[in-house]
C-alpha cells in the first residue's frame, strides 16, 4: 500500500506564538515531525501543509515556497513534498478534516497518515507497528493512537452553562470509585491514520475507529506553554 505522511502546520497560534517552530533540544517541532517520517523509512511522500514561509524553510527545498501556488503540491526533495494553504485553512478555527479532504483529492495514496507537530514523541518502532496493524486488520475506517483518561473521566464532567448538565448521561452511579466507572481513553494528537477510499467520500474518522494505545508515561500534546516546558523536560531523556 501506499502510505503518504501528512505535517500539518499552520503559521498561526494563539497560546504560544509561532507554536510549530517553537524548539526542543535545538530542533523546531515541525522538524522534528518531518525526520521521524523520514526516519521510520514507510513513507512514499512526506508532505508539509503550511501558510508559512519560515516553517517551510524548515525543511529541505522548503525555500521554493514563495514561488508557489496556493492550493499547490510542489516537489521538494527526493519523497518531500510541500502545499501552500490558502488562508480559509488557516486560520483558528479551521478544520483540519476539511484541510485532510482537500489534500486527498490532490495527491495518490492509499493510507494518509497525519503526524502533527504538537506531538513529538514518538518512536520508530510505534511507525513499524502502526504500519503492520495496517496490513494485518482489515475492519476499520480509521486508526488513532489514545492515551488513557481515567483522571478527567467524561461521567465527573458538566457542560457549563446558567446550570450545570452532564456531558455523558448513563445509567451508572458517578460517585463510586474511578476504577470501577468504565474504562475511557483520550485522542493524544500523535498519529492519525486514514483511508484514501473513505477521504474521498469525505469520511474522517468513520464508524470503525481502531485504537493505537500508547503509554502516558511520556506524552504530551503541547497546547499551551506549560505543555512546551514540560515537552522540552521530559525530550532530553527521551531522545
Amino acid at each position: 500500500m501506499k502510505h503518504v505522511a501528512l505535517i500539518p502546520a499552520r503559521g498561526g497560534s494563539t497560546a504560544i506564538k509561532n507554536k510549530n517552530l517553537q524548539e526542543i533540544n535545538g530542533k523546531s517541532l515541525v522538524k522534528i515531525a518531518w525526520d521521524q517520517c523520514n526516519n521510520s523509512e514507510i513513507f512514499d511522500q512526506i508532505l508539509i501543509s503550511t501558510d508559512s514561509k519560515e516553517i517551510a524553510n524548515e525543511v529541505e527545498g522548503g525555500n521554493d515556497f514563495n514561488n508557489a501556488e496556493v492550493d499547490s503540491i510542489t516537489k521538494i526533495s527526493d519523497i518531500g513534498f510541500l502545499h501552500k494553504r490558502n488562508s480559509d485553512d488557516a486560520g483558528i478555527y479551521s478544520l483540519i478534516s476539511e484541510l485532510t479532504f482537500k489534500i486527498a483529492s490532490l495527491i495518490t495514496h492509499e493510507l494518509l497518515w497525519i503526524i502533527q507537530p504538537t506531538a513529538p514523541f514518538r518512536s520508530k518502532n510505534e511507525f513499524e507497528e502502526l504500519k503492520l496493524i495496517t496490513e494485518r486488520e482489515l475492519e476499520w475506517s480509521s486508526i488513532i493512537s489514545v492515551k488513557d483518561a481515567e483522571t478527567v473521566h467524561p461521567l465527573k464532567m458538566f457542560f457549563l452553562n446558567h446550570f450545570l448538565s452532564p456531558v455523558i448521561t448513563l445509567d451508572i452511579d458517578d460517585s463510586q470509585p474511578r476504577q470501577l466507572l468504565p474504562k475511557v481513553c483520550i485522542k493524544d494528537g500523535a498519529f492519525y491514520i486514514l483511508k484514501a477510499e473513505n477521504l474521498k467520500n469525505r469520511i474522517f474518522l468513520g464508524d470503525k475507529i481502531l485504537p493505537f494505545i500508547r503509554s502516558t508515561d511520556i506524552n504530551v500534546n503541547i497546547d499551551n506553554p506549560e505543555d512546551l516546558e514540560i515537552a522540552r523536560f521530559l525530550y532530553k531523556d527521551y531522545t
